[in-house]
C-alpha cells in the first residue's frame, strides 16, 4: 500500500508537492523513476498542469486512470465537456455566416466524439496529429485542424492547458488541384438529366450568380413588383447585403427556354405549397436534424451539393477528370459572370454590383479561368 501523503499534498496530483516559503506556497515535481525533484515555482494552475502531463508519461496507466475517473465522476474538467461548451456558448458568438458555423460545429462534434472520456490534461499532441490524419483528404484535414485550435486557443486563455497544440501539428498540403470550370456544354449535360429541382437550381444560380445558401433561401414572397429582393450572405465574415434585382433583366442562359429572370421565377411554381424558390416534397416528412432548414420543403446546404453531384455523375460529361476536379455547383456562378460579359458584354463594374461584391478583385477571382475579355461597353438595353 503506498505512502499516504500528507495534509498539504493530499489533494494535489501524485508527485506533485507544495511548501511554504517566504513568498507564499512553492511546488516542486518529484519524477517516479529518478526521484529527483524539479522546481515549478508558485503557480499552482501551471504546477497541476505539468504535473499531470508528466504523469500520464512516467507514471504507468495513469491517463487510462484519470479518463475513467472523469468519467465515472462527470467531472466537468473533460476535453467533451470543453467541446460541448465551444459549440454552445462560443460559436454562436462568433461573427460568421450559419452555414460556415454549422460546418464548424459538425467538425466539433466529430472531435469530441473522437476524445470522449479524455480528460482535458491527457490530450496529447501525437493523439491530436494521430486524429487528424484519420480525417481523410488535405482540405477536410486542415479544416478540422482550424477547428482545434480554435477550441485550444479557448482552453489557453481560460487556462487549462499551457499550449496551442494543434497550432504545432503542419499544415497538410492541399497540393495544385483545381476544379475544372463549369462550361456551357457541360451545364446542358447536366441540366438534361438533373430532376426539376435540381434543374431550378442551376437556372437560379446561373442567371441569378448566387451562392448556394443564397439560392436556397429565396422566397417567392420575396419577389415585389417586378424585383426579387433576397440577401447576399459573406460566408466567413458573416455579413449580408440587400439586393433588388430586376425581374425583366435578360437570362443569360435557360435550359427551359427562359427569357427572363422573371420567367426562371415563374417556372420554379408548382402544387408544392412551399416558402422557397427552390423545394422538394420529402418522401418522408420528418422533423429536420439539420439546422440549415427552416422548412419541410427547403433544401439543405448538402442536399443543394449532392443533388447537382449526382445529376453531374450521371451526366458523364466529367468523368474523365480526378477526383476533386470536376466542377461544383458553386462554379455556377462563375459561369454566370463569364456569359454575362462575353455574350451580354457587361462590364466588370456592373458584374460587380449585380453580385453585391465590394471590390472588383472578389468579381475576377470568378472570371478568372474562363479567358474572358472586359469590355467597357454600356449595358445592352
Amino acid at each position: 500500500m503506498p505512502q499516504k501523503r500528507n495534509t498539504s499534498n493530499s489533494k494535489l496530483p501524485p508527485n506533485l508537492y507544495v511548501q511554504m516559503r517566504k513568498h507564499g506556497l512553492y511546488y516542486s515535481y518529484r519524477n517516479v523513476n529518478t526521484q529527483k525533484l524539479t522546481a515549478l515555482g508558485y503557480d499552482k494552475k501551471k504546477a497541476i498542469a505539468i504535473a499531470l502531463q508528466c504523469n500520464t508519461v512516467l507514471v504507468p496507466n495513469y491517463k487510462t486512470v484519470i479518463n475513467v475517473s472523469s468519467q465515472i465522476l462527470g467531472t466537468s474538467n473533460t476535453f467533451s465537456n470543453y467541446c460541448n461548451y465551444y459549440i454552445e456558448s462560443i460559436i454562436p458568438t462568433l461573427k460568421r455566416s450559419t452555414g460556415y458555423n454549422n460546418q464548424d460545429i459538425a467538425r466539433a462534434r466529430k472531435i469530441q466524439k473522437a476524445f470522449a472520456g479524455y480528460a482535458i490534461s491527457t490530450v496529447t499532441q501525437a493523439e491530436l496529429a494521430h486524429y487528424l490524419k484519420g480525417t481523410g483528404k488535405a482540405s477536410t484535414f486542415n479544416a478540422h485542424r482550424k477547428t482545434l485550435k480554435a477550441i485550444f486557443k479557448h482552453l489557453l486563455s481560460d487556462g487549462l492547458v499551457d499550449a496551442n497544440l494543434p497550432d504545432n501539428i503542419l499544415a497538410a498540403d492541399e497540393g495544385d488541384v483545381k476544379r475544372q470550370r463549369l462550361s456551357l456544354d457541360g451545364y446542358k449535360a447536366i441540366f438534361a438529366v438533373a430532376d426539376i429541382t435540381t434543374q431550378n437550381l442551376m437556372e437560379l444560380g446561373l442567371n441569378f450568380m448566387a451562392r448556394r445558401d443564397d439560392l436556397r433561401k429565396m422566397k417567392f414572397s420575396q419577389y415585389i413588383d417586378g424585383y426579387l429582393h433576397y440577401k447576399i450572405h459573406k460566408s466567413k465574415q458573416g455579413r449580408e447585403n440587400l439586393v433588388r434585382v430586376n425581374a425583366a433583366i435578360p437570362a443569360v442562359y435557360s435550359g427551359f427556354g427562359c427569357e427572363t429572370l422573371g420567367d426562371i421565377i415563374d417556372h420554379c411554381r408548382d402544387n408544392v405549397a412551399s416558402p422557397y424558390l427552390v423545394h422538394r416534397r420529402p418522401t418522408r416528412i420528418i422533423a429536420a436534424k439539420e439546422t440549415t432548414r427552416e422548412h419541410w420543403t427547403q433544401l439543405s446546404l448538402k442536399q443543394a451539393s449532392t443533388s447537382f453531384q449526382a445529376a453531374r455523375e450521371a451526366s458523364g460529361y466529367y468523368n474523365h477528370l480526378n477526383f476533386g476536379e470536376s466542377p461544383s455547383l458553386h462554379e455556377l456562378v462563375a459561369l454566370g459572370e463569364h456569359l454575362r460579359s462575353t455574350c451580354h458584354q457587361w462590364t466588370l463594374s456592373e458584374i460587380q454590383q449585380f453580385r453585391g461584391h465590394s471590390s472588383q478583385k472578389s468579381t475576377r477571382r470568378y472570371l478568372d479561368g474562363h479567358d474572358y475579355v472586359t469590355i467597357d461597353l454600356p449595358l445592352a438595353k
